[in-house]
């Protein structure tokens, strides 16, 4: 895992997890949903008792945006809330996205992707 400046916590797990080319997110042991962004109590029930759980990445495009940088800060690029199947929405880009896509409901899925001393979740379109 690459150098964070979240150093200990649940942001560090979260981070740890994708570093190692996974993605996982916390689910309560009581209620049994899922939760983000990580946090040490569940925001569904208050319950301080979660694991970290694998998720499957797909999801639903809940809103878009396009963001147009100036010409010589290169291609614009999309950014994403995504409505995953697991439950949580999640923030993120896609070059995938350009302006004239990005359909609310359209399936996508997470793949990780290096980011500056780290990783990130960044959205594809699913062909699947």
């Amino acid at each position: 895992m690459k150098e964070s400046s979240v150093s200990t916590g649940p942001d560090a797990v979260y981070l740890k997890y994708l570093g190692e080319g996974t993605a996982h997110l916390q689910r309560c042991e009581e209620c049994a949903e899922f939760f983000f962004p990580p946090r040490v109590l569940c925001p569904h029930c208050a319950s301080t008792s979660y694991k970290w759980s694998p998720i499957s990445g797909k999801g639903t495009i809940y809103s878009s945006t396009f963001v147009s940088p100036a010409k010589e800060d290169g291609p614009g690029h999309s950014v994403l809330i995504v409505q995953l199947e697991e439950g949580p929405r999640l923030l993120g880009t896609s070059p995938d996205v350009t302006a004239a896509d990005g359909k609310i409901g359209e399936k996508v899925r997470a793949v990780i992707e290096p980011f500056q001393s780290g990783s990130r979740l960044s959205f594809r379109i699913d062909e699947s």
